[in-house]
């Protein structure tokens, strides 16, 4: 009843199948959240589907990583992959620690380039204070040499 109403309205009506397919992909991750393993019997069961229309709409969702999870085509069952937390916070922390290597790097660069006057900066005014004015032509670096 629903579908012929969402089918006659004009605006609607040539959305509803990427409507459709994009609920009931958010209801077959729903369903699976809270289960480690699941038989696909019991999924199409739910869902009034096919075995085999259950295993394709499943395996669309793993390779599109809705779902973390491996078919076992054999025995027809959906197993979660499990994530060790651990892990997942080392691999965050080695990343976080590159990032901030890298990023001291690039400012101990940056130091280097200044401190040689190899980077170019905006000429000093000539109505500024006497020490502004100084460290503009010396190799040091004062408190207004900002670039």
């Amino acid at each position: 009843m629903w579908q012929t109403r969402h089918a006659l309205d004009p605006l609607l009506a040539p959305h509803m199948a990427s409507l459709t397919g994009h609920l009931r992909a958010r209801a077959l991750v729903q369903y699976f959240q809270p289960f480690s393993t699941i038989r696909l019997e019991r999924m199409s069961a739910a869902f009034g589907w096919t075995v085999e229309q259950t295993e394709k709409e499943v395996v669309k969702l793993i390779q599109r990583g809705e779902i973390l999870a491996r078919v076992d085509s054999q025995n027809k069952i959906l197993k979660a992959r499990s994530t060790d937390p651990r892990a997942q916070l080392y691999a965050h922390a080695l990343k976080t620690g590159a990032d901030m290597q890298n990023a001291t790097r690039k400012l101990l660069l940056r130091l280097r380039l200044q401190q040689t006057d190899l980077v170019v900066r905006k000429q000093q005014q000539t109505g500024q204070s006497g020490a502004a004015g100084a460290s503009a032509g010396s190799g040091s670096i004062g408190p207004n040499d900002v670039a």
